[in-house]
């Protein structure tokens, strides 16, 4: 289950345990209709969208997951700022970002990489792909022994879930091992973070 709370102004999404249940076409329409009548948003969803109209689009499964916006510029950048900005906390680095921009700055890239790296302490105005280096190839190494080892494991679980799931080519077994570290991953996050 899982249940949303307000901390300082920001939703949050916190796992409570027990089964999922998924959501369907139908409880989607369902929620829609729910959301007009209640005037509120209905299990996240605010409203009928004009989709609907194109009949045999599923509305679960018809849409690409929008990892961009939820795992780079949202999760992982989330992550960074935790560590970057809460003082006093077991996790907080930010006292030593003078370390990690060194260590990100002697990264060499390969060629394909279109952005070079940039100092974390300018991660306000990094990119989408800038995220992504950071998520899937910088931020282990960069973290290692400033970020307490327990939470570079625990952070290491996203990394290798959305590595896997990013390959050019993913197998079948691939996707149910990237299903249980991302599962692993959002059922201890607040073993590791309080209601941050």
């Amino acid at each position: 289950m899982i249940c949303c709370v307000f901390v300082v102004g920001t939703v949050k999404y916190t796992f409570e345990g027990g089964a999922m249940v998924e959501r369907s076409h139908d409880t989607v329409l369902s929620a829609m209709s729910l959301a007009v009548t209640r005037k509120c948003s209905v299990d996240g969803v605010k409203g009928p969208s004009p989709v609907t109209k194109l009949g045999t689009l599923d509305l679960v499964w018809g849409f690409s997951p929008d990892y961009m916006h939820c795992v780079l510029e949202g999760v992982t950048a989330q992550m960074t700022e935790l560590w970057l900005s809460a003082t006093g906390k077991p996790w907080y680095v930010g006292n030593r970002i003078a370390e990690l921009n060194q260590r990100i700055l002697k990264a060499r890239p390969p060629i394909s990489f279109s952005r070079l790296p940039r100092p974390v302490s300018e991660r306000a105005f990094w990119k989408a792909t800038e995220w992504k280096y950071w998520l899937l190839y910088y931020s282990v190494p960069c973290l290692q022994n400033i970020l307490p080892d327990r939470y570079i494991r625990y952070f290491s679980l996203l990394v290798e879930g959305i590595f896997m799931l990013l390959r050019e080519s993913v197998e079948h077994n691939d996707t149910f091992i990237a299903e249980r570290l991302l599962k692993q991953f959002v059922e201890e996050v607040k073993i590791f973070y309080d209601e941050s």
